[in-house]
Formats: structure tokens, sequence, C-alpha cells
């Protein structure tokens, strides 16, 4: 079936779906989860990071849209959809040290919404795995302390549209073919003065570096050169260390910020592998910079509501295609945190 066949009552309900139902589900599980682990994890998680554990919506305008993506050019908003959570497991205190096991996981998709034909899906990432956290006082006015976030294991996989895979399909049926991109990691993060409710105003630096477990690299090819020509061409990706910088800033105490809320800006720099599925040998670390300011609501129990302004300028962060540079994308967001 070709895009302009598409019912409209079709199109409808998929929007209806993508947009109403996530939401549906983020309130009614939150609302749960608040009851159910009063736990929260000790070392926050902000919208400027790449594996931040934020339940999140966003509307923002990209710069570009993935290479072959047929509803081009993406002049109109595409929304992104983040379920994302850590459920915790325990936490305990040794001396001056609190120490924090949780299970995180995300699923985020790009959704290109307002396309008129399809509403096709872009893109969906997902990743889970194990947190142990730590942060130790210091007796220092800054930092003030210590923290670490260890991420042991996580897996991590990315799938493109099934409109999206079934136009290239159908388009180029002797240049089709499949990648799997999927991997097991582990990440480190060492943070100076992270904050916590009640700590005032907050500036806090994170270092990480991230690598994987697998030795077949991020991704591999699923696909046999005799069912599909193009997938012969495709090399084994190479496993290879990445890197990460953070700076948030967190303002309580401030004229004007409203009672009960919290204001943010930040970032993340990161610099990741670039996924080259057509040549030999390691792939390149290129960048990617996340910036964000939000206002949020400060409680220690309960959702934590958050909207946000994002900018994003470097490596295209969807997982498929990590192949692509100077992508950018400015959009605002509503969050929700446990």
């Amino acid at each position: 079936m070709s895009e302009a066949c598409v019912p409209e009552y079709l199109v409808l309900m998929r929007r209806f779906r993508t947009v109403v139902v996530p939401v549906l589900l983020i309130l009614s599980g939150f609302n749960l989860a608040a009851l159910a682990f009063p736990t929260r994890p000790i070392i926050p998680t902000w919208p400027s990071e790449i594996r931040s554990t934020l339940t999140r919506f966003e509307v923002y305008h990209v710069s570009d849209a993935p290479t072959l993506y047929p509803w081009t050019p993406i002049d109109r908003p595409v929304v992104e959809i983040d379920l994302a959570t850590t459920v915790p497991v325990v936490q305990t205190t040794f001396g001056g040290t609190t120490i924090f096991l949780g299970l995180p996981f995300s699923v985020t998709t790009v959704d290109d919404l307002i396309q008129e034909d399809t509403a096709p899906v872009i893109n969906t990432d997902y990743w889970f795995g194990v947190t142990i956290q730590a942060i130790s006082a210091t007796q220092w006015s800054w930092p003030r302390n210590i923290g670490v976030n260890l991420r042991p294991v996580f897996h991590e996989s990315s799938h493109i549209g099934d409109e999206f895979a079934l136009h290239m399909l159908q388009s180029s049926p002797d240049e089709y073919y499949r990648i799997n991109v999927s991997y097991e990691a582990w990440e480190a993060v060492i943070g100076l003065n992270e904050w916590h409710s009640g700590t005032g105003n907050t500036v806090t630096v994170r270092g990480g570096i991230t690598g994987l477990w697998n030795s077949d690299g991020y991704y591999s090819n699923w696909v046999d050169a005799e069912v599909a020509p193009a997938a012969g061409t495709v090399y084994r990706s190479e496993r290879r260390l990445e890197y990460s910088l953070q700076v948030h800033t967190v303002i309580e105490d401030s004229p004007i910020v409203p009672a009960g809320w919290r204001a943010y800006a930040g970032g993340e720099a990161r610099w990741r592998a670039q996924l080259d599925y057509f040549s030999p040998g390691t792939e390149e670390l290129v960048p990617g910079l996340d910036l964000c300011v939000g206002l949020f609501r400060d409680r220690e129990r309960g959702p934590v509501p958050g909207f946000y302004l994002e900018h994003y300028a470097g490596q295209m962060p969807w997982g498929m295609f990590r192949e692509q540079t100077g992508h950018r994308h400015t959009g605002l967001g509503f969050s929700l945190a446990m």
C-alpha cells in the first residue's frame, strides 16, 4: 500500500495512539510508581543527558532528515516520546556514603506525527540495565560531595520505523539491507557536587566513559548478501571507548524562581562513535552537544513535573542514523521524574 492510499481514519488513529496513549500510560504509571517505589535514585537525571531516565514528551524542529527518508523535507515539527524510569532495588548508607542499586530503562520514539500520509515513526531506541550509584559527603565548600554512577552492564538497541523500512524495500529492493544496531555496554560517570533537594544553588560537573562488552562492535549484518545484494557491502563494527562531559546548574534560592520549583540550566558534550557501515576499520569519535534550560517541581515524593527548552547540535542522536553529523534540533518538552 502506497502512502497516498492510507485511509485518513488510520492516520488519525495512529496520531491518537502515538500521543494520547503514552500520556495516559505516563500519568497512570508514575502515580503507581510513586506509591510502589518511594525510594528515588540518589543522583538526579536531566533532559540534556543522552541516557536520561526522565519520562518526557518533546516537540522539536530538526535541521535535516535521515538519509533516504522519503517524506522530506521535514519542514514540520517531529515528536519525541521517552518512556523511562529507574526501578529502585535497594538503598543503604555506610558511614557518610549512600549507595543505591536500581534497574534503569528507557524507550525513545521519534515520530513524524504531522506528516500527512502515514504519520510514520522515524526511529525507536531503547536501553535497559543495572545502575549502582554512590554519594559521599566531603568537608569542602565545593564540591560538597562526590558521586559515582556506574552502569556495569546495559543493553542498547535501535530500530527504524516500519513505514520507513518498507518504503526502502519497495522502492529500492536491490539496495535494501538490514543492519542490527544492538550491543551490550558499560558506563562509569564521576560527579562533583551532585544536587539533591534542599541543597540550594548547585553547580555539578561530571565526566564519564563508556565501553562495549561484546566483541562485534555496535552493529552486525542480519541479511545475507544472497537475499539482499547491498548487504554484502556492510562491514562489521569495531569496539571503542566513548567519552562525556556534563555541567548542570540548579537554582533553588532566587526571587525569580517560584516557590516549590527549581530552575535548571545545563548540558552534556558527548563524543560517540560515528557508525560507518560501508568502510572497514574503527569508527571515528564525533561530538554532540545538548543544552537545556527548564523549570522543575521540587518534591520529595510523587511524580516531579518539569518544563524545558532544548537545543542539540552534532551527531544525529537517533541510534540507527549515527553515521550522520551536522544534525540540529530545537524543541520544547514536558517531563516527569519519579
